[in-house]
């Protein structure tokens, strides 16, 4: 895939998600998935389904960060993506400078890099040493 298909993809994305989200605000969010963990049509594997429960009612009574899901929403369009990129590079350098002050360039096997995308919400580096993460 070319770069400027990637770019094409990643704006669709973006777009479909903004059509999604606009009009909503976070607290309806929660309900929804409040509700969906209720009614079954979400299931949770862990050992605390109650307190997740109770933290989604809770979160969906508070509108105290409407207003500020609403405006991020309404200005995706606006994002400074040069900004992101030289954010994303200035952390991979400072991952890897970690790595290399740290003498760990003889162990390491592999460096997985995970990086936003509009469903998730934070980009991670990961470092493998031995099959676990530094």
């Amino acid at each position: 895939m070319r770069n400027l298909q990637i770019l094409r993809a990643l704006e669709e994305q973006r777009d479909n998600l903004y059509r999604a989200l606009r009009g909503q605000t976070l607290s309806e969010r929660f309900k929804q998935e409040y509700q969906s963990l209720t009614n079954g049509t979400t299931f949770y594997f862990g050992e605390t389904k109650e307190d997740l429960s109770n933290e989604l009612k809770d979160l969906s009574n508070d509108t105290s960060k409407d207003e500020a899901f609403q405006y991020a929403v309404e200005n995706i369009h606006r994002l400074d993506s040069e900004g992101i990129i030289k954010g994303f590079r200035d952390e991979i350098a400072q991952c890897l400078s970690l790595v290399r002050g740290k003498g760990f360039e003889e162990m390491i096997q592999a460096v997985l890099i995970q990086y936003d995308y509009y469903y998730h919400y934070k980009g991670t580096l990961q470092v493998m040493e031995n099959k676990s993460i530094l």
